[in-house]
């Protein structure tokens, strides 16, 4: 009768962890080179090379880091291919606005 609530408390445990490897497992499948990806660390960059365990993310101009890939907590939400066509767009109609004024 102890035993039951260890087995409960394991079960939900078990569970919970299962839903992390599943999109951990997607998020991995998803990467690509040239991807913009923020790291656990807090780090963004992107990703220049890719292998089964491991990956190479360029923080700056020149400087690459070697890196596990679990150290990678998702893509940059601030950079992804909509929001930087958005801006651009955005960006040359002001521009655009601007020049008729004048």
């Amino acid at each position: 009768m102890l035993v039951l609530p260890f087995l409960l408390l394991f079960g939900l445990l078990f569970m919970m962890n299962r839903g992390e490897k599943k999109k951990r497992a997607a998020l991995e499948s998803k990467l690509k080179r040239g991807d913009k990806v923020l790291t656990r660390s807090g780090i963004k960059g992107k990703l220049i090379e890719l292998s089964d365990h491991s990956c190479k993310v360029e923080i700056a101009p020149g400087v690459n880091v070697v890196m596990l890939k679990v150290a990678i907590e998702g893509l940059d939400p601030g950079e992804t291919p909509a929001a930087a066509a958005g801006k651009d767009a955005k960006a040359s109609d002001a521009k655009d606005s601007k020049d008729k004024k004048k």
